[in-house]
């Protein structure tokens, strides 16, 4: 069985489509990935590891600029609830003052919206 749709039909779901293309509500693609969402990089520049006080990049932002120690230290946020690395090299973020308890490991470019990190290296 084969449906059709009336010719004047076309028209209107191509106007629809753009509208909604232009309004950006029509999605095209994959959905992002887990980490990937709306991330406010354009307020950690490139080359620092940013902290924030709160989880989702609430809060006060606190920044490390150009990190090349692997020794343990402080977070700038005490604790740090959100972090954003965006340095060229992974940095491990840890739930305790002496770099024991791992909270998580995050690469170039990578973000943790919900931590709680006291320690880092």
């Amino acid at each position: 069985m084969r449906i059709t749709r009336p010719a004047s039909a076309m028209p209107a779901v191509a106007a629809a489509l753009t509208t909604l293309i232009a309004a950006g509500s029509l999605v095209l693609g994959p959905a992002a990935p887990a980490g990937a969402a709306a991330v406010p990089s354009h307020r950690c520049p490139q080359g620092y590891v940013c902290f924030w006080t709160e989880p989702n990049f609430q809060g006060k932002m606190t920044v490390y600029q150009n990190p090349v120690s692997h020794s343990c230290g402080k977070t700038e946020a005490q604790p740090a609830r959100t972090i954003f690395n965006n340095d060229d090299e992974a940095w491990s973020f840890y739930r305790d003052l002496d770099c024991t308890t791992l909270a998580v490991t995050l690469p170039p470019g990578r973000f943790a919206p919900d931590t709680e990190a006291y320690s880092w290296k």
